[in-house]
């Protein structure tokens, strides 16, 4: 069997099995552990992360893609790409922070009618973001490496994973908090 037809198969597994682990999550246990509205605040949490990432990745992920033939050369580890690839995002990342605290007051304004939890929660976005950025840019440097079936792995399970654990610890610090 070739390489792209095993991997192939390796990632329709990774992927089948991610829908069943949504699936699942989705409709038995964050619902039966969340409200409505936390469950909402959880997509809202994962919508606005995707967006915030994406402008801190400035282009990572694409580049590496691109430009990985011409640096590639095993002799020389492949010329510092992976350096780079881990040090841009990181910097793009800063430049994020920098824009999210002078312009959060837009922010909450923005969401405060529709979605008063995102208000409370905005500070959540920010580590999520963090690692939404280099979830994208390992999925990228595992992707020209060929190993497409453990891009597909990282990204599902660690969606699929995290947001039940996200929102399972909000749950519990909701019930600490009313306890006291």
């Amino acid at each position: 069997m070739g390489i792209i037809a095993r991997q192939s198969i390796k990632g329709t597994i990774a992927t089948y099995i991610g829908v069943f682990i949504g699936f699942v999550t989705t409709f038995f246990i964050l619902t039966s552990y969340l409200t409505a509205e936390e469950v909402g605040l959880t997509r809202v949490l994962v919508d606005a992360t995707t967006l915030f990432s994406s402008l801190a990745l400035m282009g990572t992920g694409s580049s590496t893609l691109r430009f990985y033939p011409h640096f590639k050369d095993d002799s020389r580890n492949q010329q510092g790409l992976y350096f780079w690839t881990l040090i841009i995002p990181f910097v793009g990342f800063f430049l994020f922070l920098i824009c999210f605290f002078a312009f959060k007051g837009l922010i909450v304004r923005a969401f405060e009618d529709n979605s008063p939890l995102f208000v409370n929660y905005v500070y959540y976005t920010l580590p999520i973001a963090f690692f939404m950025l280099y979830m994208s840019v390992f999925e990228a440097n595992a992707t020209i490496l060929e190993r497409v079936a453990v891009a597909g792995l990282l990204v599902v399970y660690y969606w699929r994973v995290s947001e039940d654990v996200n929102g399972l610890i909000r749950k519990a610090v909701r019930k600490l908090k009313m306890e006291r």
